[in-house]
């Protein structure tokens, strides 16, 4: 019995901590979203059509509803924000060749000149995390790419991108390679 309740209270402690650092997580990248949207706007798109931009790649069709948009977007949203994009000469859009009611998506040559852009600034660290020294950057990197690959975190990546507009990105990030089996 005594060994349940060290265990329970042990969990509960894990538990407290993996929250703590999760909020601290939160907060930092919250200070940061009005970086992001200026870097939107500085690029002359949303920050959406950051996200949608960056989830494509010039040498592939995503089905228009596998988008970092469509998962958080209704229809007609996703629409306008891909008809402007279409319109700039960022995006190609076509019909699916195995069905007509889907649309695909893929940069073009200036949408995948805009992306690498988009890319290299998101890799500029702010100002609190360029200020650590390299021992605790080494240490932040060993545990963030812990979580990053821990069999939890890919599975709740999936159902994550699922319902929140994750995207389950490619490290480089683009889309990963999926089969045009949605709308």
């Amino acid at each position: 019995m005594q060994q349940d309740v060290t265990y329970l209270v042990e969990m509960k402690a894990q538990s407290q901590s993996a929250r703590d650092a999760w909020l601290l997580l939160y907060e930092f990248f919250d200070s940061q979203k009005f970086a992001f949207f200026a870097m939107a706007e500085e690029f002359g798109i949303t920050p959406i059509q950051v996200h949608l931009i960056r989830g494509l790649d010039a040498e592939q069709f995503l089905p228009m509803g596998q988008t970092v948009a469509a998962k958080v977007c209704d229809r007609s949203t996703v629409t306008r924000l891909v008809d402007r994009l279409v319109s700039d000469g960022l995006v190609e859009r076509r019909e699916a060749e195995s069905d007509r009611r889907v649309k695909e998506l893929r940069l073009t040559p200036q949408g995948q000149a805009l992306r690498e852009r988009i890319v290299a600034r998101l890799r500029e660290p702010p100002p609190a995390m360029a200020e650590l020294s390299e021992d605790d950057l080494q240490r932040l990197i060993g545990i963030l790419g812990q979580v990053v690959r821990s069999r939890s975190a890919l599975s709740e990546n999936a159902a994550w991108s699922n319902t929140c507009g994750h995207g389950g990105l490619r490290s480089d990030g683009a889309a990963p390679r999926r089969e045009p089996e949605d709308r």
